[in-house]
C-alpha cells in the first residue's frame, strides 16, 4: 500500500514562506509603527532571510499592500458567511467571526497615518479600501434580500456607517486597554438592524 508523502511541494513551501512574512509584518509594524518597523525585523520574526522577504515583495509598501489584501479578504468571506446563514444573530457573529483585534486595529492606524502622508500608498490604499467597501454592501445587499429589507439608504452608506462605528469603537479600545468594545459594537449592530427592519416596514407599509 503506498505511502502518502509528507513532504510539501515548492509552491506550498513559498506560500508558507508567504503567509508567515505576512504575519510576521502584522506583528512587528502593529508593536513598532511603520517607520521603526524594518523589513529586517520583519525578516527576523518570520524566521527568514531578508533575500528571501525581497524574493516575495519588492518593498516594505508592498508587503503591507499584501497584508491589506489578505486581511481584507478574511474579512469580507466572513461578512459573506454571516449573511448567507439565515438563522444566525447577525451583530453576534460579527464578534464572534471577527472579534476586536489590537494588533491588527493598530497596524491599520499604521496604514491610514502612512497614506496621510505618502500619495502613491494612499491611492493603493484607497483602492483596496474601495474594493473591500464594495465587496461588504454586495453581501449587505443580499442580506436585505433574502429577508425582504426595504432600505432608502444605499448599501455602500450603510456599510460606511458600520464601519466608521467599528473603527471608532478600535481607537477606543486601542487608548483604553480595559475597554470591552465588542458588547458595544453588538449593541450597536443591533439597533442598526432592529431599526432597519422596523423602517423598511413602514416604506412597505406606504
Amino acid at each position: 500500500m503506498p505511502v502518502a508523502s509528507t513532504t510539501r511541494t515548492q509552491a506550498q513551501r513559498r506560500a508558507a514562506t508567504r503567509e508567515g512574512l505576512l504575519d510576521a509584518a502584522e506583528q512587528v509594524i502593529a508593536e513598532h509603527g511603520y517607520g521603526a518597523g524594518s523589513l529586517g525585523a520583519i525578516a527576523r520574526a518570520a524566521g527568514v532571510s531578508k533575500g528571501a522577504l525581497y524574493h516575495h515583495f519588492e518593498s516594505k509598501d508592498d508587503l503591507l499592500l499584501a497584508l491589506m489584501e489578505a486581511r481584507f479578504a478574511e474579512r469580507l468571506e466572513a461578512g459573506a458567511r454571516i449573511a448567507e446563514d439565515p438563522e444566525g444573530d447577525v451583530p453576534a457573529r460579527l464578534i464572534g467571526d471577527v472579534p476586536f483585534n489590537r494588533r491588527w486595529n493598530l497596524l491599520f492606524l499604521e496604514f491610514t497615518l502612512h497614506a496621510a502622508r505618502d500619495t502613491e500608498f494612499r491611492r493603493q490604499f484607497r483602492k483596496r479600501l474601495a474594493r473591500l467597501r464594495e465587496g461588504s454592501a454586495d453581501v449587505l445587499e443580499r442580506f436585505w434580500k433574502a429577508r425582504g429589507i426595504e432600505s432608502e439608504m444605499t448599501a455602500e452608506d450603510a456599510v460606511l456607517i458600520m464601519v466608521a462605528l467599528g473603527n471608532g469603537l478600535a481607537i477606543e479600545a486601542i487608548s483604553n486597554p480595559r475597554l470591552s468594545t465588542d458588547p458595544l459594537y453588538v449593541a450597536g449592530m443591533s439597533l442598526m438592524l432592529d431599526g432597519a427592519v422596523a423602517r423598511s416596514e413602514r416604506l412597505k407599509s406606504t
